[in-house]
């Protein structure tokens, strides 16, 4: 299930965050992905943080980002490795823009390399 990003995650979220490819990073660079970084996370209003939590295993991390100053949140998602292929991108995707939808957003931004063919079939 998909919820809000919590401090007892940091550790795990830091781990597998900076456990991705080289590939993976370059796709997915949101933020840094250092523990205190991490940790600002939470003190910020205008962006919202979730993990794909499957049986107290966080599966992966979603995000709608505003930066403070835009009216569509840009979605990010990352599915570790070793849950790929599973169906998980799909659900965090849809759950995420749920949230969008309970926030009160109407609309949102996906920006995607034209090389990363996995988001593009997402």
């Amino acid at each position: 299930m998909l919820r809000r990003l919590k401090p007892t995650d940091f550790k795990i979220l830091h781990t597998h965050l900076k456990n991705l490819s080289i590939e993976d990073k370059k796709f997915f660079h949101p933020h840094s992905f250092e523990i205190n970084d991490l940790k600002q996370l939470l003190e910020f209003d205008y962006d919202f943080y979730y993990v794909w939590d499957e049986n107290s295993i966080i599966i992966g991390y979603s995000m709608l980002r505003t930066f403070s100053k835009y009216k569509i949140p840009t979605f990010g998602g990352v599915v570790w490795k070793e849950y790929r292929r599973k169906g998980y991108g799909s659900k965090i995707l849809k759950e995420t823009l749920n949230e969008a939808k309970k926030i009160g957003f109407k609309n949102v931004k996906l920006k995607v390399y034209e090389t990363n063919k996995k988001a593009f079939n997402l």
